[in-house]
């Protein structure tokens, strides 16, 4: 597709992801975007994501194939395909989004940073992470103690009959794996 994109004589700025390379097919890649980002003073989400979404200022700067309805969960996902399924299934539990990153390939905005935002942000009230690495897993730990520390409520529904909720709040109780490796952070 990218070599179409260059062959077929695209006249917008085409900027190739690839964390590994400074240069595809002949053009700068993702350095060079985020390099041009912070020149300018502002932040890259991605790339490689499916985009950004926030319903409380009705932006959508997605691929999603439906916006997710306002409410006060606020989700971040590294993985596409996770993140649509992460939303359809909020919708069915009737949970409402405040907003919701995809981060992709985390050349700049990483979880830390989105977490941060959450504590501050007065329509978020419950946040939900899908991470595939940690870049920084101490301020990550620190960060997740002082939000939880903070009281933000949870989500209360009779999930826990089915083996899958019942090892995810497994893992998130006091003492589970999760708690565990907060504690080593």
């Amino acid at each position: 597709m990218l070599r179409n994109l260059v062959d077929g004589g695209f006249p917008g700025p085409i900027y190739p992801v690839n964390p590994n390379a400074a240069q595809v097919c002949g053009l700068a890649a993702e350095r060079e975007l985020l390099r041009i980002c912070r020149e300018a003073g502002m932040r890259l989400v991605g790339p490689n994501c499916i985009g950004v979404v926030n319903t409380v200022t009705s932006l959508d700067a997605s691929f999603l194939p439906r916006c997710p309805e306002p409410g006060r969960l606020g989700l971040m996902s590294q993985s596409g395909a996770v993140a649509v399924a992460l939303l359809k299934r909020a919708r069915k539990l009737g949970l409402g989004v405040s907003s919701f990153v995809s981060v992709g390939n985390k050349a700049d905005v990483s979880g830390n940073d989105l977490l941060e935002y959450w504590e501050d942000d007065p329509a978020t009230g419950v946040v939900a992470i899908y991470l595939e690495s940690f870049g920084s897993p101490r301020r990550f730990g620190r960060i997740a103690r002082r939000i939880s520390a903070a009281g933000a409520p949870a989500p209360r529904r009779p999930m826990a009959r089915r083996p899958t909720a019942a090892h995810l709040l497994a893992c998130g109780r006091r003492g589970g794996p999760a708690d565990r490796s907060a504690r080593r952070a």
